[in-house]
């Protein structure tokens, strides 16, 4: 009877402790994929700057162009908040844009880096999957 009180008494502890930590973990911010912060969009310009060789002036050029594009982003996500396909489409006129605007900016050489650049970030956020089929 001792034992069985003492079982008892270990699992009135150890029950609310474990559905306190399951609901901790729950409750925290989703981590990974979303949104780049500004710290991780500064950081990704100043990589982009170093690959290119870019100018200061033409780093902040870029790098205003990088934030406005996230600026963008943001804004189409609200809008069409639930439609995966409008934002995806959203995303990739903004990413498009982006890119048209930035090689205005470059040299030939520099636009060659770029696209490597692009490339790279892409397989990155796919995880190094190869491309999906067009259909």
């Amino acid at each position: 009877m001792k034992q069985y009180s003492q079982s008892l008494k270990l699992a009135c502890w150890c029950l609310p402790a474990l559905f306190l930590f399951v609901d901790l973990g729950f409750t925290q911010p989703p981590q990974g994929r979303g949104a780049p912060d500004s710290t991780q969009i500064a950081a990704t310009i100043d990589t982009l700057a170093q690959k290119l060789s870019l100018t200061k002036e033409l780093k902040e050029k870029v790098g205003k162009i990088y934030f406005a594009s996230f600026a963008e982003g943001r804004k189409a996500f609200e809008k069409n908040r639930g439609d995966w396909q409008a934002m995806r489409e959203a995303r990739m006129q903004i990413d498009e844009k982006r890119d048209a605007e930035i090689k205005a900016l470059l040299n030939d050489d520099q636009k060659k880096l770029y696209d490597k650049f692009i490339q790279e970030q892409r397989q990155r956020r796919r995880g190094d999957r190869p491309p999906r089929p067009n259909n």
